[in-house]
């Protein structure tokens, strides 16, 4: 994901027409929303970008995502673990939908959840039918979810998509203190905030999210790559 691209999605998401949602569905904490319809869901490479729910509309949709968050390594000591990406595909119309994931505490548990990923949709308590995969990354340490969701779709594989192109935007709610500080500045006339300006705006703010080893992992990264 390009922080650019981030940036402007943060922008224009509250400013998506609301007419096109008729499904909600519930996205508990721990989820990392990745790609909605063949649309990067606006991501941050630290993984601290929670989403409470989407709005998507009619008919048949397709979510990726993966679970990221902090976990116990050994004893008290943390780390952050992304499991591998799931691609899940269902069709619904005017309804509330919940997404249910295991609770993994533990590294040993993130592990066994990679190995054999289990989860479930839930609409009005009862199980709601749908179909999902995990996508194969590979070693990328900075994958084009985008670009390996369409790949998917070529496949013909379960979670498939043959018409994702044709989905109206899904409608996602921004991180709150994100929007504000974006508007905030917008609506100082006597300054243009550029795009660089907007990226390094949210560069800071999901930096100053991240743990202590994430920041040292991503420090490391930026020298690495910096050009």
């Amino acid at each position: 994901m390009k922080l650019t691209q981030f940036a402007l999605a943060t922008i224009l998401l509250p400013l998506a027409p609301i007419t096109a949602a008729q499904v909600t569905m519930e996205i508990p904490k721990g989820i990392q929303l990745l790609v909605i319809n063949g649309q990067d869901s606006g991501y941050s490479v630290f993984g601290f970008d929670h989403q409470p729910e989407i709005q998507l509309p009619d008919g048949t949709n397709q979510i990726a995502f993966r679970i990221s968050k902090a976990v116990r390594e050994s004893g008290s000591k943390k780390t952050k673990f992304k499991s591998v990406p799931i691609l899940m595909r269902f069709s619904g119309k005017d309804t509330h939908l919940k997404l249910e994931v295991p609770n993994i505490r533990t590294l040993d548990e993130g592990h066994q959840f990679n190995t054999s990923p289990s989860i479930s949709v839930k609409e009005s308590g009862k199980q709601f039918p749908f179909v999902y995969d995990t996508m194969a990354i590979g070693f990328d340490l900075a994958p084009d979810f985008t670009r390996e969701v369409e790949k998917y779709n070529q496949s013909q594989a379960i979670a498939s998509i043959a018409t994702l192109n044709t989905l109206p935007t899904p409608i996602a709610q921004a991180p709150e203190s994100i929007t504000k500080d974006v508007a905030n500045s917008t609506t100082d006339t006597s300054t243009q905030i550029t795009e660089s300006n907007k990226t390094e705006m949210m560069l800071k703010h999901w930096f100053s999210q991240a743990d202590e080893e994430t920041k040292k992992q991503f420090l490391s990264w930026a020298v690495t790559n910096i050009k």
